[in-house]
């Protein structure tokens, strides 16, 4: 921009940058993505006696070119009218000038033709959501369209395009991050002064690339084959719903189709566009060892499309079959069945078929990182659910299984079930601060808390994980990421190398998201009274969704009702049988099993970008959420809220401390009004979930993991206490100088690593093993058929599927 930054902005600038007092429905941001109205005054120059800034008036070529009557009233603007960002569109659509002004306005879809034109779907009726296209091919031209708000109210709009390829390039570029260095070859001052002679300058050596993560030449990318011919109908599949009126018969029901049974185009070119994404999501971070061209068989036990189908795959480590058939449980999302083993040395997943319900499937295809990942979450979960072992768990290229993965203990009368291989003990350590898990029967190593039943991460304690069997997630809410619980799962196997730069850290239960600090008594402590309160709806706070994410709300399901009516005691034994676990606050409501029963808040809406929530300010559907501002050492936060939607007023909310209660009226757009009630969370808490939200891992989570030791060594015994919360540190080898009892076991593997741990045991008698018996994770059926280079392809297929959580993924 020729004059830029030393010329007036005004004429340098493009000038949809600034607001224009005589076109002031004229709103939309310089990047198309906000709208607002800029804070101005009016200067009259001419008036001594009342202009205060001699600064502006002396300048006038430069603050004030075209003599506009207001001027901007931040001297740190430059006295410039820029236009607030009050109202943000949401992704996927745009704001150009004279499209958006009220609050309530809209944002348009848009399509850029290169830079050359681009349109707009502008919506012409709110009732109706009917749309017009519009298509801007220059710089001021003008489209005049009429809104309709309600039945009776029609307002004129006219829209003026902005120059086609500044719209399309700011658009391109919203969102996305530096892709170079904007410092590379920064010049630094002569730190003397050049000599006569200047000496040819010393060649850098060309750094090395930085290895993505730890790998071996035997592991590359993965390679998956998404086999789409009896989703798309090339093959037929008899329980796949053609007709409405047909009878389906699978999985012991026989289902009549409705029309919602049935796939859509729109339907399958979504499929066909998300699965894409997965697949190229899956083949940057997960590397296999290399499997050769090779016969695979299925079997007809869940999709007759499949009878005697011999199927060759070529230059591929996953071979996925896709289906859809309709569910007996209309909510049902996905399943994944059908998953063999390529061998049985090493265990690893090979092929696999996903079956869809066709009335879960969207019109619009999903991609991770944006508000519409839900569907992408889904395919990835099913395919990262059906390729995890079940109990083979051993080093990588080695046969060499860890014995007794799993431990169990008992604390506060509840079970629980821990994953304790290397990987996952060492989760158990960095993210809990803990060595042991003491219980109240027995001490197990820390690691991942399971499913009381099945071989995935307990939805209690990592609702966010992809892997977990019940997903709090909801359509057009972010929840679900790729977290270190899954990656453990995976390295655990041995068959798989992660890129851990791809995942996000779990906000629930994670120190680095409240204090930074471990908190006590957790995970075996009983969550409502050991997490942090917003955490959980309370009965004391009112109008209360906002999540412990502060990035959506929402009203948790839940049972009213105590233990001392026979329907609940009867219905919810568990529940009932530890109140001090469960329900320490003696609450009248309580929630689902798969959360403890605890209430938590919050995953129907989503707020937008530079916008959080807090307990009390978001419960409705309308319900806005506010731009908030943390202080440099997060020891206090601000909320702009909008307190009046009818005159589009906002008031500022501070929080300085937890508890904190603020209350004010809020006036909706037709002059209601309402009382809310603000609770303040910890503002460190607040600051830390909602500058590292989006944050991928900024290091490697499972740097330094330790494996078990080469050779066996004596057990010390110890005296059983609580786990202090501790400073997760490598765990060093205990070797004490005299065991005074006989260990009742020994190390029965060898591997060239270093100690990873062995369980002390609580008695004064005799050692006995170090690990409860074996639990039962053996696979219950083997493969009906041979797979090439293979012994035995064992096959990963629980009968059980009430609750479909290993290889029997269904989301209600």
């Amino acid at each position: 921009m020729k004059g830029w930054p030393l010329s007036p902005p005004q004429t340098t600038l493009p000038d949809n940058y600034f607001f224009n007092p005589n076109t002031p429905q004229n709103t939309a941001g310089y990047d198309f993505n906000t709208w607002g109205s800029p804070s101005t005054q009016t200067i009259d120059c001419n008036n001594p006696t009342t202009n205060a800034d001699s600064l502006y008036c002396n300048n006038p070529g430069y603050y004030n070119p075209y003599g506009y009557n207001k001027s901007g009233t931040y001297e740190s603007f430059d006295y410039q009218p820029l236009k607030y960002p009050s109202f943000i569109c949401p992704r996927g659509k745009a704001a150009v000038q004279g499209l958006t002004y009220y609050s309530d306005d809209t944002c348009a879809s848009y399509q850029c033709n290169e830079y050359t034109s681009f349109y707009l779907d502008v919506i012409t009726d709110t009732t109706t959501n009917s749309t017009k296209q519009l298509t801007c091919s220059s710089k001021g031209q003008t489209f005049t369209f009429k809104r309709n708000y309600s039945e009776n109210i029609y307002l004129m709009r006219t829209v003026t395009c902005p120059s086609p390829e500044q719209f399309c390039r700011t658009r391109e570029l919203l969102d996305q991050h530096f892709t170079s260095d904007p410092f590379s070859g920064v010049i630094f001052p002569t730190p003397r002064p050049t000599p006569e002679q200047t000496p040819r300058p010393t060649p850098k050596p060309t750094p090395q690339p930085t290895p993505i993560f730890d790998s071996i030449p035997e592991f590359q990318p993965i390679r998956i084959v998404n086999d789409n011919r009896f989703f798309n109908g090339t093959y037929p599949d008899p329980q796949s719903c053609t007709s409405v009126g047909q009878v389906v018969t699978w999985d012991n029901n026989n289902l009549t189709c409705t029309e919602e049974d049935i796939m859509k185009p729109e339907q399958i070119s979504a499929y066909q566009e998300t699965i894409a994404n997965v697949k190229a999501y899956l083949e940057q971070f997960l590397r296999v060892k290399t499997l050769p061209d090779r016969y695979i068989y299925y079997s007809d036990k869940y999709s007759l499309a499949l009878k005697g189908k011999n199927i060759y795959a070529r230059n591929c480590d996953l071979h996925i079959v896709w289906l859809t058939h309709p569910y007996p449980n209309p909510n049902s999302v996905s399943w994944a069945t059908d998953c063999y083993y390529y061998d049985s040395k090493y265990y690893v997943v090979h092929q696999m078929s996903g079956i869809l319900n066709p009335r879960k499937i969207p019109t619009i295809a999903s991609q991770r990182n944006t508000q519409n990942d839900y569907f992408f979450n889904i395919i990835l979960s099913v395919i990262l659910g059906g390729i995890t072992t079940s109990d083979h768990f051993h080093i990588k290229l080695s046969s060499d299984y860890f014995p007794n993965p799993i431990c169990t203990l008992t604390k506060n009368g509840i079970q629980f079930r821990v994953l304790i291989t290397p990987y996952a003990h060492h989760h158990g350590k960095n993210f809990f601060g803990q060595e042991w898990f003491v219980g109240d029967d027995k001490t197990c190593p820390s690691g991942i808390i399971l499913h009381p039943t099945y071989m995935r991460p307990n939805t209690a304690f990592y609702p966010e994980d992809l892997s977990v069997g019940k997903y709090l997630q909801e359509e057009n809410v972010p929840f679900l990421r790729f977290t270190e619980v899954t990656m453990a799962f995976l390295l655990d196997s041995g068959n798989y190398e992660v890129d851990w730069r791809y995942g996000k850290p779990p906000i629930f239960g994670n120190k680095d998201f409240i204090s930074g600090e471990y908190i006590p008594n957790w995970p075996l402590g009983p969550p409502i009274s050991t997490l942090p309160k917003y955490y959980f709806k309370r009965p004391n706070v009112t109008l209360d969704g906002g999540s412990f994410t502060f990035k959506s709300w929402g009203n948790p399901y839940s049972i009213k009702g105590n233990c001392s009516s026979s329907s609940i005691s009867s219905n919810y034994p568990e529940y009932c049988s530890n109140q001090n676990y469960y329900n320490p606050y003696n609450y009248q409501e309580f929630g689902e099993e798969y959360m403890n029963y605890a209430l938590v808040k919050g995953q129907s809406y989503y707020c937008p970008d530079g916008t959080a929530t807090i307990p009390g300010l978001t419960y409705y559907t309308n319900d806005d959420c506010a731009v908030y501002s943390c202080s440099d050492d997060y020891s206090s936060f601000t909320l702009n809220v909008h307190s009046n939607h009818k005159t589009n007023e906002y008031i500022t909310i501070n929080c300085s401390y937890e508890e904190q209660i603020h209350t004010f009226s809020r006036t909706n757009s037709y002059g209601g009004t309402s009382t809310r009630t603000l609770v303040c969370p910890p503002p460190e808490a607040f600051c830390r979930t909602v500058k590292g939200y989006d944050k991928l891992y900024q290091k490697n989570p499972f740097q330094n993991v330790l494996f078990p030791t080469p050779t066996p060594f004596a057990t010390p015994r110890i005296t059983a206490k609580e786990t202090p919360v501790l400073t997760p540190a490598l765990t060093p080898k205990i070797t004490p100088a005299l065991t005074p009892f006989k260990t009742g076991s020994t190390t029965p593997r060898i591997t060239p690593h270093k100690t990873m741990f062995n369980t002390p045991m609580i008695t004064a008698k005799e050692t006995p093993k170090l690990t409860p018996v074996q639990t039962a994770q053996s696979t219950p059926h083997f493969t009906p058929c041979i797979t090439p280079n293979a012994l035995t392809a064992k096959k990963k297929v629980y009968d059980d599927r009430s609750i479909l959580i290993y290889l029997s993924i269904a989301i209600y």
